[in-house]
């Protein structure tokens, strides 16, 4: 065998690149600036973001908000820029970070002040220019309602503020979220809902530049109104089905509690009068109330309780005031009962006001109407209540002649009764007119007037010896009166200091006969008044 003639196998030969594949490789970044110039595309801009805030390619419109006072200027091209770019803050220049071929460029704008700026971009076929305004300072917020740890009744919280123009407002209370722009004066609202006992409201304010104010506002829910009890301390009497209370002036019992929000106050309404606020009781103890002044009849009480969070609770208590059974004494309104009714239930039946079968010592309806009839005929208030005027219409009328020293009553029958008086002095008159008994006291003390006639006087207690006797008919006009007096012999003469003396015996019988609001006219004697030729002709 011929050894020239075998071989070992050999290895296959690399494949050969053709010299075109490798000029062409060489040549592709000159072909493509060479159709970038040839084709005149300049710089194509695809995105620009100052700090956190994008700019719109096309400038114009609103200036956009920055909050960063150093914010970093990002410039993203479609493809990698073949000419110089230039940007101009506020006419300076920035120096871009990168070269070509990389497509993002970043430029450091060094610290700006807050207020209006200018950025200027210039290129191949690229000339645009961006306002913006520099806001590094949080927005102002000021909550207006609720205020800190407020106690509400509902289900839902109103929050009220006031913030400035733009910025968007957004409260959270638990998983509940509400947000709210304010209007041009910055005044805003929303509803939140809250649940019963502790909320904490968390609230954001972010403005168009993105700075935030964030708060939070400790409130409470409370939906349980407080708890109220109500009674008279003086237990009133039972009869007939109804209560009754000896006084005018009673004392109301309050119990009240609310264990989570707390009492804010109490008011008391007596009928339809106005309604009073009281004060509120220390925690566990009832507050005792004194109803003053209430006149004899059907009394409704109602009292209210509110707690911090608006809830309210009302009680209502009716009874019957029966003061006196003395005609005259009391006012009389409906629900009122007695003799003191009865008698005058009697005085408007002999006058036709009322039937006679409906005096029966209970101030019902046909009473009321009774009274509001004669109320009106006379030209009185006309409100079915028995006071001191209508009673004294149905009463009695006086009329004095200090000429005559004499004193004559018109009883409610159209009877005459006359009396002998003493009256004032010259030094010390009694004075003329038309008046109303104003006072009436039985066995009263004589206080010494702040006069210099009394300037040695001691008070006298009533008993013998007292300068008013057992009786006092005081008049609505200073200290003028009627009264008795220990020296008789004085009648028929100018003695007094100005007020009509009578005899006790005499001035007792009178007293009986008068009411508060019962007319008095004195007269001189030397007018030209018809009265004067009736009584005195």
């Amino acid at each position: 065998m011929n050894p020239m003639s075998s071989s070992a196998p050999s290895s296959p030969e690399p494949p050969r690149r053709d010299w075109r594949w490798w000029a062409f490789l060489l040549a592709l970044p000159v072909l493509v600036v060479l159709s970038a110039l040839v084709s005149g595309t300049g710089v194509h801009l695809k995105s620009i973001q100052l700090g956190n805030r994008a700019f719109p390619l096309q400038p114009g419109g609103q200036r956009l908000r920055i909050s960063q006072a150093s914010p970093v200027l990002h410039l993203d091209f479609g493809a990698p820029p073949l000419t110089g770019i230039q940007v101009q803050l506020d006419g300076r220049d920035l120096d871009l970070d990168g070269a070509w071929p990389l497509r993002r460029r970043t430029a450091n704008t060094g610290p700006l002040a807050d207020g209006p700026h200018e950025l200027a971009l210039h290129g191949k076929d690229l000339e645009r220019t961006w306002a913006f305004i520099v806001d590094t300072r949080p927005p102002t917020v000021k909550i207006l309602s609720p205020e800190p740890g407020a106690h509400l009744g509902g289900d839902r919280l109103l929050l009220r503020g006031q913030a400035e123009a733009g910025t968007l407002f957004e409260a959270r209370a638990g998983q509940a979220a509400v947000q709210a722009r304010p209007g041009a004066d910055g005044a805003f609202s929303l509803q939140l809902p809250i649940r019963h006992g502790p909320n904490t409201v968390r609230w954001e304010a972010r403005d168009e530049a993105g700075n935030q104010t964030t708060g939070e506002l400790e409130v409470w829910c409370d939906r349980t109104p407080p708890q109220l009890e109500i009674s008279l301390r003086d237990r009133p009497q039972e009869e007939r089905g109804e209560r009754l209370v000896r006084t005018g002036s009673p004392v109301l019992r309050v119990q009240v509690t609310d264990r989570e929000s707390g009492l804010a106050g109490l008011e008391v309404r007596v009928d339809s009068g106005r309604v009073r606020r009281v004060p509120v009781p220390d925690p566990g103890k009832p507050a005792e109330i004194r109803l003053e002044g209430l006149p004899d009849g059907l009394r409704k009480v109602e009292v209210t309780a509110l707690n911090r969070a608006g809830g309210r609770s009302r009680s209502q208590l009716e009874f019957v005031v029966d003061t006196t059974e003395e005609f005259g004494r009391a006012t009389l309104t409906l629900g009122a009962r007695g003799r003191d009714v009865e008698e005058l239930q009697r005085r408007l039946a002999d006058q036709g006001y009322l039937r006679t079968a409906d005096v029966a010592g209970h101030f019902g309806e046909p009473t009321r109407q009774a009274v509001r009839n004669l109320q009106k005929e006379l030209g009185l208030g006309v409100d079915g209540i028995a006071g001191p005027y209508t009673v004294a219409a149905l009463s009695s009328r006086i009329y004095v002649n200090l000429a005559e020293f004499s004193l004559v009553l018109i009883d409610w029958k159209g009877e005459e009764h006359t009396w002998p008086i003493a009256h004032g002095t010259p030094d010390h008159p009694t004075p003329t007119g038309s008046f109303v008994v104003a006072d009436l006291a039985r066995d009263p003390t004589w206080i010494p007037p702040d006069s210099p006639w009394a300037r040695e006087a001691q008070v006298t207690p009533p008993g013998p010896g007292n300068p008013l006797g057992t009786r006092w008919i005081g008049l609505d006009h200073g200290l003028v009166g009627i009264h008795g007096t220990p020296a008789e012999w004085t009648i028929g003469s100018r003695a007094s200091h100005g007020c009509l003396r009578m005899t006790v015996p005499d001035v007792e019988d009178l007293f009986e006969r008068v009411n508060l609001g019962t007319p008095v006219r004195i007269l001189s004697g030397t007018e030209d008044d018809p009265i004067l030729g009736r009584f005195w002709p």
